[in-house]
């Protein structure tokens, strides 16, 4: 496992009682049409035709604005901000999760002297807040680039229950592509709604989908490795309480918010005294992509570097007493194409363990 899950803070919790219930979780999962794609490697059998729309995306434009809100949004918006992309690729805008007047302005102006393609995405029927959104970009599209060369600027995934995106492609001939069937977006970080804006970014798709079948195919998951979907289902069930993710790395804040019913802890800007009823799961990375020599000041690591401090503060709030018996680390060496994939992978198999368990 190319993660490091600290559990020491969560061993005096009765995990045994799940323990022989997460084999039976796993075996249930594994029947999930999800699961099945990855482990037969079928969700490869489209990447170069991804990849090539990709690279038109990415090549023809500095943004492209991904139309998508709910589920869907957070899962792309946490993933493309998890990682940066190369420098020579696009940059990927989440948009249509808002009727904030403030919210247009600000992603038009934006638009105004730059190179933009969209890409719509919808699993399932279209929210008022996504048609507002799919009818503005549409029509800047048309009004920047002329009929015909806009259709070459737009993409869309669209699912069976999908009414505006469908009718529309098919009105005005343009590439649809189908959203899996029987994958919600809380289990589709392996499929074309997250492969597609992620290629646009330059993420190395295979190398992604590599570190994804890796980690659903660990042999740990017969060990160890669902104690921390056993321990979320003993705090639920035992306190009532929720469970959450604490977070100091701003880029890993959406990937934290896309997981559903979990609460998102943002350090040191929360108050950590408000989260007492929250098992928490402490999500950093150890090497990031960026970091800042800092001059001296009092509390600062004593090399200057910004990161380590983050890190050192981090592994202080993990140890305090306060964490006892509510906590795990998952530390991420550091997020490449196959680290991200790996960690979208333990994060939905964790869900889905704790899902089988909490309807036992």
């Amino acid at each position: 496992m190319n993660l490091n899950i600290d559990k020491q803070n969560i061993e005096a919790l009765p995990l045994h009682e799940y323990r022989e219930q997460c084999g039976k979780a796993l075996d249930s999962l594994w029947e999930s049409e999800w699961i099945r794609m990855a482990i037969t490697k079928s969700d490869r059998k489209n990447l170069p035709a991804l990849q090539e729309i990709a690279d038109k995306l990415a090549y023809r434009s500095s943004i492209v604005v991904v139309v998508a809100d709910g589920s869907v949004g957070r899962l792309i918006r946490g993933l493309t901000k998890a990682i940066s992309g190369k420098s020579d690729r696009a940059d990927v805008i989440v948009f249509g999760d808002t009727l904030s007047a403030f919210d247009y302005a600000r992603l038009l102006d934006q638009l105004e002297n730059e190179d933009f393609s969209v890409l719509a995405v919808t699993e399932g029927e279209e929210s008022l807040s996504w048609r507002g959104a799919f009818a503005c970009l549409k029509k800047l599209l048309i009004s920047k680039y002329g009929q015909e060369a806009a259709a070459e600027r737009f993409f869309g995934i669209a699912g069976k229950d999908s009414n505006l995106l469908a009718k529309d492609a098919a009105d005005n001939d343009y590439p649809l592509i189908n959203w899996p069937e029987g994958i919600s977006p809380l289990f589709a970080a392996g499929t074309v709604g997250a492969l597609l804006p992620l290629g646009v970014k330059g993420i190395e798709l295979e190398e992604y989908l590599n570190g994804f079948y890796d980690m659903l195919a660990d042999p740990a998951w017969d060990l160890d490795a669902a104690d921390y979907s056993a321990a979320r289902a003993v705090w639920r069930k035992a306190h009532g309480g929720e469970d959450g993710f604490m977070v100091w790395q701003r880029q890993l804040l959406p990937l934290a918010k896309w997981r559903e019913n979990s609460r998102t802890i943002w350090m040191p800007g929360d108050n950590f005294l408000d989260t007492e009823d929250v098992l928490v799961a402490l999500l950093v990375t150890e090497k990031e992509e960026e970091d800042v020599m800092m001059p001296y000041f009092e509390g600062c690591n004593e090399d200057g570097s910004l990161n380590l401090l983050l890190q050192e503060r981090a592994e202080r709030y993990y140890e305090q007493e306060a964490l006892k018996g509510r906590a795990v680390k998952i530390t991420v060496p550091q997020l490449d194409s196959y680290t991200l994939g790996h960690l979208a992978a333990y994060l939905q198999l964790s869900d889905g363990i704790t899902d089988f368990l909490l309807k036992k």
